[in-house]
């Protein structure tokens, strides 16, 4: 896969920049799903508390089905970005990474980093995509035991 990565760097002292979207440790263009679906439940701040507006089901394919739990104009909002997402095959997100400047500063590079729906981590790509472009979150829901 061709490296599609697109920098920004700026100083920043360890630890002050925190993402607000989760972010995975492994590599874009990771080995394809397994086959089960994956759940995650979808929401945004309202006065500094999460509110839970519906799930996302991803299937085997990654392909993910939004249902809402309710209607609303935050639900109504969610549904429209969901609606221009959730065709797309590719993803780009951003991500930073800690590295070190040739002055010898830690810095924060921020990159875009395209996400295909085959790899693993397009599930949560499309997280980082809702939090960072709309202001929605999501979070993995466990598979019961």
């Amino acid at each position: 896969m061709a490296d599609n990565r697109k920098t920004v760097k700026f100083v920043a002292a360890a630890g002050l920049l925190a993402a607000a979207a989760f972010t995975t440790g492994s590599d874009a263009g990771a080995e394809d799903q397994t086959e089960m679906n994956i759940t995650y439940t979808v929401g945004h701040l309202v006065d500094g508390e999460y509110s839970e507006l519906g799930t996302v089901v991803f299937d085997e394919n990654n392909k993910g089905e939004l249902l809402l739990n309710d209607s609303g104009p935050d639900h109504d909002r969610l549904a429209q970005a969901w609606a221009g997402i959730a065709d797309l095959d590719v993803l780009h997100v951003r991500r930073s990474e800690l590295g070190v400047d040739e002055d010898g500063d830690e810095v924060y590079e921020l990159i875009g980093v395209d996400i295909e729906r085959k790899s693993e981590e397009y599930p949560e790509a499309v997280f980082e995509y809702l939090s960072w472009k709309f202001g929605f979150f999501g979070e993995e829901v466990e598979p019961a035991d």
